[in-house]
């Protein structure tokens, strides 16, 4: 929920069939294409029970991933994953946005791992043509609970350079079920931790491996 003056809006979103493409190249190194295929937007203004929609083809993001060590087993895993991101129609991709993300997973014992990331975006500011620096960063803990089932708890992180931007934070959960060695479901919610986070954000998620 935000508010601009006297007038408080609330803004929901909803995103349908986003999708992950990977292919590898080496023992080591993927790449990826990122396609937020469906995203409507709905912002209703509450103190005068008015709203506007709008549908739109969210951002296309290609990404590579270089496993520097920890592809072919050990206690830890380390790696790479540059990007770059962009929204079709915004003046022939001007308003592009590049990063680089950091992952780190430890495998603790026991069932359980830990996940910490760190990322770095370079983006466009709303206001003027200038970039600005966001830092993202989360921990993650997760456990299997049988075969095939797993949950985790996730703490996340985005602070901004850009001027009177907010820091976003939330604490995610979810659970995830594997169905043979293909197929895996994902479901669970992100709870916004400040006021600039999204209050709910419910997903289900499925993915597979040729």
């Amino acid at each position: 929920m935000s508010g601009v003056g006297s007038a408080r809006t609330r803004t929901e979103s909803l995103a349908l069939a986003p999708v992950n493409m990977k292919v590898g190249l080496l023992h080591n190194l993927d790449v990826q294409l990122v396609v937020e295929t469906f995203v409507r937007d709905r912002e209703r203004i509450l103190t005068g029970n008015t709203a506007a929609a709008s549908s739109r083809l969210g951002e296309i993001t290609g990404r590579a991933k270089l496993n520097l060590w920890g592809n072919d087993g050990g206690k830890t895993a380390f790696g790479l994953m540059p990007f770059v991101s962009f929204v079709p129609g915004a003046l022939g991709g001007r308003y592009a946005n590049a990063g680089l993300i950091v992952p780190l997973a430890v495998d603790l014992g026991g069932g359980f791992g830990l996940g910490t990331m760190a990322e770095f975006d370079f983006e466009k500011n709303e206001a003027s043509g200038n970039y600005h620096t966001v830092f993202v960063n989360s921990i993650t803990v997760g456990r299997d609970l049988a075969e095939n089932l797993g949950a985790y708890l996730e703490f996340f992180s985005a602070a901004s350079t850009e001027s009177g931007s907010g820091w976003v934070r939330t604490l995610n959960a979810g659970m995830t079920r594997g169905i043979g060695a293909n197929v895996q479901l994902d479901l669970g919610a992100n709870i916004g931790l400040s006021r600039v986070a999204d209050d709910f954000n419910p997903f289900l998620g499925l993915s597979f491996r040729f």
